[in-house]
């Protein structure tokens, strides 16, 4: 099977095998985990030529306008924060409770795919998040949940590795 013909049916076939997989293997990754198993799983998309995915991160919303991600990073850009700083976000009104990968209207999680704008009761910021950012702050354990044990993310790339031979 070629990149460009990764049918959502296979796709969800591989999730079904990488969500196992976590579910069994690595404890606690959606307690500071996250971001890293959204990371990974981006690269391995556009691997297979996928590349009209959304990187949705959900959080706290105070009032009721949720906030737009792309709107708050160009203004920790122009006000002298550091993008690739979870701290950053933080101070600009933006929590990471989770962050996941949207595809085809499904929120691609470690352990389980979802489809609603709610997750665990934060809510999906408006906006894309930027891909280069993530892989920074994901991969820098200051900030997160330190429940996840981040020892383990060789073992999350081990896993989908794996589990995406079967769609190349």
């Amino acid at each position: 099977m070629n990149a460009s013909s990764v049918s959502f049916a296979d796709f969800k076939a591989c999730m079904e095998l990488v969500n196992e997989q976590i579910r069994d293997r690595i404890p606690f990754i959606n307690n500071g985990g996250c971001g890293v198993f959204a990371s990974e799983l981006i690269k391995r998309m556009y691997d297979l030529g996928i590349d009209d995915m959304y990187i949705a991160v959900f959080g706290c919303v105070y009032d009721d306008e949720i906030p737009d991600i792309s709107e708050v990073e160009n203004q920790i850009s122009n006000e002298d924060f550091d993008p690739h700083s979870i701290y950053s976000w933080n101070d600009n009104g933006i929590d990471f409770a989770h962050v996941v990968i949207e595809w085809k209207g499904v929120y691609w999680d470690a352990l389980e795919p979802f489809v609603t704008k709610t997750w665990n009761h934060v809510t999906r910021y408006n906006g894309n998040f930027d891909e280069r950012i993530l892989h920074s702050i994901a991969h820098d354990e200051a900030g997160w949940n330190d429940t996840y044990d981040r020892s383990n993310n060789d073992t999350v790339r081990e896993i989908l590795d794996e589990a995406f031979k079967l769609l190349a």
